[in-house]
């Protein structure tokens, strides 16, 4: 079965398939017959299989740039290192043969440069990953862009909204409306038997925690981010940081709606530096988002102490 680039896949790794695909068919040449060897030249065959998952992950969550680097190397190195890479996708999954078959033919085609060919190697591998695990999705709340961090791709720029601060219907959660809707079958005019979608409002009376009261009844943006290498995400509030084994893709400040609204809303994590959406400034209300703070009874004091603003940390393994 031939194995494509999955959905969401970003437009570098793309570029690099369309470069090799236009230099010729990857049916002409047939696996590399050798064993893979590591770039100091130690054989494969015998290591045990977690240490070529092991190996396999690292491969993976190497930098591009770092990678285009070995254009330097030696030729034989080159090659030991494109071989490590094509035994270790077919050793992860026999059924992508396709994909273990273009970096073996890569290794023989002389015309393509080394960035090309090394590039390659690690897209695929990264492509073989991207199926398997799935990556990890997570909103953004307060910022347009994603973080700009390696393998981090935008899925879309948006603007947050929700149900009415003081309907006690309606959706308990917000949402990352996108700025292109798409609609289908409509009935325009407000009807009553509907459920409603309002837009969002920062509510601030201090610059605590965010750092200025300038934000106060401005619009709030999101963006939805999307990360292949990483299957797993998680929230964590009162941290900034992450715990041992996971990676922060972003850390701010825990909102949600006032505490005596009816209509309650979920908690969620806001970016510390947060923007505003362009001429959203006017107090129209909809969903809110309060900073919250931590009251001490149930929550053990200490740590936790009595109105104190709560941080938050978005974290994805």
């Amino acid at each position: 079965m031939a194995t494509t680039l999955v959905p969401g896949a970003s437009l570098r790794n793309k570029n690099f398939l369309e470069a090799i695909q236009q230099a010729g068919s990857p049916t002409m040449y047939p696996l590399p017959a050798e064993p893979a060897r590591f770039v100091a030249g130690k054989s494969l065959s015998n290591t045990p299989v977690d240490e070529l998952n092991r190996r396999i992950r690292e491969l993976c969550g190497t930098d591009p740039r770092i990678l285009l680097t070995m254009a330097k190397m030696e030729e034989d190195d080159r090659k030991s290192w494109v071989r490590l890479a094509h035994f270790m996708i077919l050793l992860a999954n026999e059924q992508h043969q396709e994909v273990g078959r273009l970096v073996g033919w890569a290794t023989t085609w002389p015309k393509l440069t080394t960035a090309v060919v090394v590039g390659v190697a690690a897209v695929l591998s990264l492509t073989l990953f991207h199926g398997q695990t799935g990556g990890a999705v997570y909103v953004r709340w307060g910022r347009k862009t994603c973080p700009d961090s390696l393998g981090t791709e935008m899925v879309y720029s948006g603007v947050a909204g929700g149900t009415w601060y003081d309907q006690s219907g309606g959706g308990t959660n917000y949402q990352c409306l996108p700025t292109d809707p798409q609609w289908g079958r409509y009935l325009d005019g407000v009807e009553e038997y509907k459920a409603y979608m309002y837009g969002a409002e920062y509510q601030l009376n201090t610059n605590v925690p965010l750092g200025s009261t300038s934000l106060h009844d401005n619009d709030v943006p999101c963006a939805v981010c999307y990360v292949p290498t990483r299957g797993s995400k998680l929230m964590i509030p009162a941290r900034n940081t992450c715990y041992s084994g996971w990676t922060r893709e972003y850390h701010g400040y825990l909102m949600a709606e006032h505490h005596s609204h009816p209509g309650s809303k979920e908690f969620v994590c806001v970016d510390e530096q947060p923007e505003v959406m362009p001429g959203g400034q006017a107090n129209r209300d909809g969903a809110l988002f309060y900073p919250v703070e931590a009251r001490c009874g149930s929550l053990p004091c200490p740590n936790y102490e009595e109105g104190r603003e709560l941080t938050c940390v978005v974290c994805t393994k």
